[in-house]
């Protein structure tokens, strides 16, 4: 038995019982959480990206992603399958609402106003005609 059981023995049984459950519920389960979360990381990144686009003072920019962080923290414990999914959707819908028609790009990435703007030297003119 679990005689004198601590937090820190209750806590690695209820870890075991976790992973009993969801073996027994299969992949299924556990893909849905990874795919859930996967989707919420990118709606996080995606707003402050878009953030980012709208917000050209960097103090401005900290605090609109401080009140971006506050958003989801606020739902981040929600268990609801049905109400993550909802909150989520509302966040991709409002991400959309707001979208920059020029967003940022950073000058040396593909698209920004440096990028391949010195082109490499053509090759006859690296080769040395002295040499025979």
């Amino acid at each position: 038995g679990w005689r004198g059981e601590g937090p820190r023995r209750r806590r690695l049984r209820e870890q075991a019982g976790e992973r009993k459950r969801q073996s027994e519920r299969g992949l299924e389960g556990m893909s849905l959480g990874a795919a859930h979360r996967t989707r919420v990381m990118n709606l996080y990144r995606q707003s402050l990206r878009l953030c980012m686009n709208v917000c050209i003072d960097r103090n401005l920019f900290s605090e609109e992603g401080q009140k971006i962080r506050d958003q989801f923290d606020a739902h981040k414990g929600e268990t609801n399958v049905a109400a993550a999914q909802k909150l989520v959707e509302d966040g991709e819908a409002e991400l959309l609402r707001w979208f920059h028609p020029d967003p940022y790009r950073f000058p040396y990435r593909p698209g920004g106003t440096k990028f391949q703007r010195n082109e490499a030297v053509p090759e006859q003119f690296l080769q040395n005609p002295y040499n025979h």
